[in-house]
């Protein structure tokens, strides 16, 4: 093999291999592009959106500890609240796993259109025997709350379900809905039902199927409910006007969504409520305060609370983004339906951003929808100058990104444990290519939650064994072991990292293997392995994982 370094700051390697024959005119060239992922990521680091309506001056530096050179601030300008939707967009394109909802919040956010087509020839292997979507292809059962969404978000978004697929789904929740439809859960609460059955008519409703008799099968008391509950209830109303005491049940569901929320100077903010934390529902505050936006915006009496609304929900931004793939999806359309209502007037004129001696300008009548300007990331603390002069007042989001080595382990819900056992080792002590490692990483949960990933790197060129193709060995695999009750619902070699997805994971302590066949020798420096609750993010674990060594 040709020994080379990886440099840094690239994200691809391409390469031009020429043959020519010795004595003779024959050539050949092969052209071969490496993707390259590096071991410390640049991410974002802080984030703020400011409305441009006067001078600002912002103190800009790289956090300590940060990687020299790899940063960045980004200054993005936007007509709109929606199109200053950067860190979102950002997140949402580079996000990491790939259960169908995940694909479908992902293109309805990056606004990727080829994705959602593609998506949607795919549809019909996620759909179980009962019309129910599937996080997963092949998963025996379906999910209530996963196909309202998929039916209720791409209506809303203005995105097409192919008809067969959305009348398989539609039949589905309506014989749930009606009691046809035999739908139970171990992992579930009791109190999950009322949410399935609100969750399934607010999507038929959306899309006009809904009927009285349906509607007839739920009664909430809408002080009672939590946040999702209460917003699918009232969308069942607002969509069928002719329902009987339709009016009165609607001002008392509008009563109780206005006593969710509290007023901080110019923002109305969700209050939290621990009952609004709920995995099966795919949902989480920043879900529920999205889309109470998107609710009641449309809504006369609301008019007036819309801007302190939308503050509120920007104001629940963490690294330029919500918490869940879920709240980014509705974030996006809710915003995307705020400029089509309250934002026709665009900036004109000329925008100025100035970090030391760099300056980037805006011309509006070039860029009427906005534009970014970058600067590298001081070392030490550097003002960043905004200003803008001509019609309207942009939006600007200011956000530092940096790469910050993982030091140590980190625990926020799940600690973790990675151990690299020889299955089949040249060298005692020592890892070489063509060496077999069992890996088994160990998780112990604080609490019980659904939807967990665990996610372990994979040194570049390596195989990860199992995944049934011809090279590969059963025996070599035979002796992976877990333990614990937590059992994968579905699992991805990659050529990066090998994932494990769990529907559920209860509290206490579970374990995974898997096996390794090292392909390449080199120096490898992988990233940290990682365990979230996807839809409760702030639950995750951390650990570093340094420098593999591999000898030839």
């Amino acid at each position: 093999g040709l020994p080379v370094s990886v440099p840094e700051r690239v994200d691809r390697l391409v390469w031009t291999v020429n043959a020519k024959q010795t004595a003779g005119k024959a050539t050949d060239t092969l052209k071969v592009s490496q993707r390259v992922e590096p071991a410390v990521p640049v991410q974002i680091q802080s984030t703020a959106l400011y409305r441009l309506d006067k001078p600002l001056q912002l103190p800009v530096a790289a956090p300590e500890g940060a990687l020299p050179g790899r940063g960045e601030v980004r200054a993005t300008l936007a007509a709109t609240l929606g199109d200053g939707l950067s860190g979102v967009r950002s997140y949402m394109r580079d996000y990491p796993y790939t259960c169908l909802e995940q694909k479908v919040s992902k293109a309805i956010a990056t606004k990727d259109r080829r994705a959602w087509e593609a998506l949607q020839e795919a549809l019909p292997g996620y759909l179980d025997d009962q019309g129910l979507a599937v996080f997963f292809p092949g998963m025996a059962r379906g999910s209530i709350s996963l196909t309202a969404y998929v039916l209720a978000i791409s209506q809303e978004a203005g995105y097409t379900v192919p008809p067969e697929a959305r009348t398989r789904m539609e039949k589905a929740l309506a014989d749930f809905v009606a009691g046809r439809l035999e739908y139970a859960s171990q992992t579930l609460p009791d109190t999950a039902t009322q949410n399935l059955r609100l969750s399934a008519l607010y999507a038929l409703a959306r899309l006009g199927k809904a009927t009285p008799a349906l509607v007839a099968t739920v009664d909430p008391d809408p002080v009672q409910l939590d946040i999702h509950a209460l917003l699918d209830w009232i969308g069942v109303l607002k969509a069928m006007p002719a329902l009987a005491q339709r009016e009165a049940r609607l001002k008392a569901a509008l009563k109780a969504l206005r006593a969710r929320h509290t007023q901080t100077g110019t923002r109305l903010n969700l209050a939290e409520s621990e009952r609004d934390h709920l995995w099966w529902m795919m949902g989480s505050p920043d879900t529920g305060a999205v889309r109470s936006l998107l609710t009641v915006m449309d809504l006369p009496d609301w008019r007036e609370d819309v801007p302190r609304l939308a503050n509120g929900v920007l104001s629940r931004h963490r690294q330029g983004r919500w918490n869940t793939t879920t709240a980014n999806a509705w974030g996006v359309v809710a915003l995307d339906r705020h400029a089509r209502m309250f934002e026709k007037v665009k900036p004109g004129g000329t925008s100025l951003a100035r970090l030391g001696n760099e300056a980037r300008q805006v011309e509006w009548s070039r860029f009427p929808n906005g534009a970014t300007a970058g600067f590298p990331l001081p070392t030490e603390s550097t003002p960043l100058e905004l200003s803008h002069r001509g019609a309207g007042a942009p939006y600007v989001t200011v956000a530092t990104s940096a790469a910050l080595p993982l030091k140590e382990a980190r625990a926020r819900g799940y600690s973790l444990g990675r151990e690299l056992i020889a299955v089949e080792q040249k060298r005692p002590g020592q890892w070489s290519r063509g060496d077999v490692i069992r890996v088994k990483l160990s998780v112990t949960a604080r609490d019980g939650m659904g939807w967990v990933v665990v996610n372990d790197p994979v040194p570049a060129g390596a195989t990860v064994l199992g995944s049934g193709l011809k090279r590969d060995s059963s025996l070599l695999t035979a002796g992976e072991q877990s333990t614990g009750y937590a059992w994968p619902a579905w699992q991805e070699r990659r050529f990066d990292s090998f994932q494990s997805y769990y529907e559920y994971v209860p509290r206490g302590a579970f374990s995974l293997e898997y096996t390794l066949r090292l392909n390449n020798a080199g120096r490898f420096h992988l990233p940290p392995t990682r365990v979230e609750a996807m839809y409760a993010p702030e639950m995750f674990g951390e650990l570093p994982n340094g420098v593999l060594d591999v000898l030839p």
